[in-house]
């Protein structure tokens, strides 16, 4: 009976799924990636309410489509965050007071949407870039002082500055918003290097026509 397995013996299968994405993400091998997956989705299969495991399985799905991206195999990279927003979307409905779910599902959306820029569908890559900065804005107003959701909503907003092509104004605001988050990180993080690279990748890098700015 699968529901008799002792929990360190699933134990053992989690962490041999956890070391193999681990190996595939950092040498970008998409086997051992397929061979942590193969090993969450049987234990999703097995335990379908313990919400690690699908958590795992959706991290999976993430760490493949970053070594997708990698390999340039678009329309594969494309279906693994699908199935990951999937799998993180049900996730947040389950558990919506799990900030790490709400993290991992704007992290996909911004997956899906380095891939829409590499397909050539802006539209969508937009829509995607929207529903990341939704998510963090969120995260940030209940926790202002994390920086990983403060740093990756900048990151979303810089995003967005090039994809709203039809609309200067939208597209400033963007820039706005980006610049104060980054400044304000600078400002709290003066240790954190990051912090100040981004905030001058900011600045020399936005759209000629913003030189006012």
């Amino acid at each position: 009976e699968q529901n008799n397995v002792r929990p360190r013996f699933l134990r053992y299968r989690q962490e041999l799924a956890d070391v193999l994405q681990k190996m595939g993400g950092f040498l970008v091998n998409e086997n051992l990636l397929r061979r942590a997956l193969a090993l969450d989705e049987k234990l999703v299969a097995d335990f379908p309410t313990v919400p690690e495991y699908r958590r795992d399985l959706g991290r999976g799905y993430w760490f493949l489509g970053k070594a997708l991206g990698a390999l340039r195999q678009r329309a594969e990279q494309e279906k693994a965050f699908r199935a990951a927003l999937a799998i993180q979307k049900h996730l947040v409905v389950e558990y919506p007071s799990v900030h790490e779910y709400r993290q991992h599902l704007a992290a996909s959306h911004y997956g899906l949407a380095d891939t829409l820029y590499w397909l050539n569908r802006p539209q969508e890559q937009r829509q995607a870039l929207q529903e990341a900065a939704a998510i963090l804005e969120r995260l940030v107003a209940e926790c202002p002082t994390v920086l990983d959701y403060r740093h990756e909503l900048a990151e979303g907003y810089y995003g967005l500055v090039f994809v709203f092509e039809t609309s200067l104004q939208q597209a400033e605001q963007r820039l706005r918003q980006a610049l104060n988050l980054q400044e304000k990180l600078a400002a709290d993080f003066p240790s954190i290097t990051d912090c100040r690279a981004d905030l001058l990748r900011s600045l020399r890098g936005y759209p000629k026509s913003f030189r006012c700015v």
